[in-house]
């Protein structure tokens, strides 16, 4: 009924851009190939931290297979929703899940590495006479070991909490307003750019809350697990490699989807300049190819 108005003729059409991002797909989804054959063996697939991570792997896939190589062919056509509104209908949908499945993937992802560094901190503690002694540590070191990261997600419980994020993400695709490619607009939005309707009437306000309220806890509780990280590593307890690369990692997963997150929910209420709506694509697109 949004398009009973409209032409139905294809939009704008950038080839250039649209083959580089189809190559940028292309390449990513190779390297995520080998990247995930890693992961997947036996040595890494049994801490839960690779468990989780093998599964955001999975959303970040096929979130590339939908905001760059059919974004790129939705930019070689000139597509947008009227002239195919089928396909942008439920490729849209289908992003929306991802992200916001992802993001919620991200925030156990957190929850995990927090009670991992957690842990060793308590260790540290019971090891020491002055501190085991006081009756505050105690308790406190009974809480930890109580919570702590094998107990969370030892055993194949990492499983049954990773469909916390499916089912997050389900919702997002079943049951929420999906994204719409507008090849003139430079971007996916939740609104249609059909004529006689207004932006008011597209507004997903379950994605707003997603990505002001999960993705910013995401990142405060990153900002908090490395400042633990730091704290540990001044300490006798050393931080491993793979802890390392965790921290890196994460700060830069942390960055790219704060931006990404924000920029989208400003594009829910204001028209931003079109350089702003390529910075928010590109930071979509780095976000699932990091």
């Amino acid at each position: 009924m949004f398009c009973s108005a409209s032409n139905r003729t294809h939009g704008a059409t950038d080839r250039t851009l649209g083959v580089t991002f189809i190559a940028y797909g292309v390449i990513v989804q190779i390297l995520y190939v080998v990247d995930m054959s890693v992961m997947c063996k036996q040595k890494y697939r049994q801490l839960a931290c690779y468990k989780i991570m093998i599964a955001l792997g999975v959303y970040d896939m096929a979130s590339i297979s939908v905001n760059s190589l059919l974004t790129g062919y939705f930019w070689i056509v000139g597509a947008n929703y009227c002239t195919n509104p089928t396909l942008i209908y439920v490729s849209g949908s289908i992003a929306i899940g991802l992200w916001c499945g992802a993001c919620m993937n991200c925030f156990v992802l957190v929850i995990n590495r927090l009670l991992d560094v957690w842990s060793k901190i308590h260790m540290k503690r019971v090891s020491s006479d002055e501190l085991s002694e006081t009756i505050i540590w105690s308790n406190l070191n009974c809480v930890i070991s109580c919570i702590s990261d094998r107990s969370v997600f030892g055993g194949n419980r990492t499983y049954l909490i990773l469909t916390i994020p499916l089912c997050y993400g389900m919702y997002f695709s079943l049951f929420t307003q999906p994204l719409l490619f507008n090849s003139d607009q430079s971007a996916w939005y939740f609104y249609t750019f059909t004529p006689n309707h207004y932006i008011e009437e597209f507004l997903s306000y379950p994605h707003i809350a997603n990505n002001l309220i999960v993705v910013v806890t995401t990142c405060l509780l990153y900002v908090q697990y490395c400042r633990i990280l730091l704290q540990v590593s001044k300490g006798s307890t050393r931080i491993s490699f793979a802890q390392k690369s965790f921290f890196v990692q994460c700060t830069f997963i942390c960055m790219i989807n704060l931006a990404c997150s924000l920029i989208y929910v400003y594009m829910e209420f204001f028209t931003p300049p079109f350089f702003f709506v390529h910075l928010g694509h590109i930071t979509w697109q780095l976000g699932n190819g990091e």
